[in-house]
């Protein structure tokens, strides 16, 4: 799609089938595995690294893409309505086979900012994503929906909450102020992670570990809070012994 000189170019892009069925015994009967053990189980939908930000951008390239938000919003509304209508249908048939968490992805964050402005977000994206979100939720009221974004998000949480989702992956302390996260949202938005990867696991010592999650529950409170790294660790510049003081500091808090 990043060769698409009209609409007519987009038009004739063959997306694939969405929704299809034929895998939902299946599902249902891995689901229903997990929860005989006595676990809850998750489910993402196939996408391009995010439903529909990412998956957009990498189907029109980055620079076209945010120039279609600006200066074609005609080929960028088209573009999001059908990524919007497959995430619908496999949305539905994970909340149709059982699954109790929802796991949305879409990468509009980055080190300080986000990569669009709050303003087009709720233009292109937030009612988008809500009606991926209500249409699952038509299927199975009970389920929690988890919100997936690297980097800074603060300005759109509000609206994240207001469309239906109930907890916040990853919520990296470099770029966003947990406790004032807290504060704003209270404990109705579950928060995953808040000990910095990039920060105390690469840099710290096992003992400032310590302090940060001791920091992270006093402030954050136990309600609500996914007590982990903010990100991957499985890169080889995080110490050991940085991994042995996070889990014992956790296991000690219960």
């Amino acid at each position: 799609m990043a060769d698409a000189r009209s609409l007519d170019d987009l038009y004739a892009y063959p997306f694939p089938e969405g929704g299809s069925l034929c895998h939902l015994d299946r599902l249902r009967a891995e689901i229903a595995a997990w929860h005989a053990r006595g676990l809850a189980a998750g489910g993402n939908l196939p996408h391009l690294g995010g439903e529909l930000f990412e998956s957009a951008w990498r189907l029109r390239g980055l620079e076209a893409f945010l120039l279609d938000l600006v200066e074609r919003p005609d080929w960028a509304d088209y573009l999001l309505d059908r990524l919007t209508a497959l995430a619908r249908g496999n949305a539905q048939n994970l909340a149709a086979a059982g699954v109790d968490v929802l796991a949305l992805d879409d990468d509009v964050g980055m080190p300080g900012t986000m990569f669009i402005s709050p303003a087009l977000w709720r233009r292109f994206f937030k009612p988008r994503m809500a009606e991926i979100i209500h249409a699952a939720r038509a299927v199975k009221p009970d389920l929690r929906v988890l919100y997936h974004s690297d980097g800074t998000i603060d300005p759109i949480l509000g609206d994240l909450m207001e469309i239906g989702v109930n907890a916040l992956n990853p919520l990296q302390p470099e770029h966003m102020d947990a406790q004032k996260v807290r504060e704003r949202h209270g404990p109705s938005l579950a928060l995953w992670g808040a000990v910095g990867r990039q920060t105390t696991f690469s840099f710290g010592t096992p003992e400032e570990i310590r302090q940060e999650v001791r920091l992270r529950v006093a402030t954050l409170g136990r309600a609500g809070l996914v007590m982990c790294p903010a990100y991957d660790i499985d890169e080889p510049d995080i110490p050991w012994e940085n991994i042995a003081a996070f889990l014992e500091a956790v296991r000690q808090l219960g």
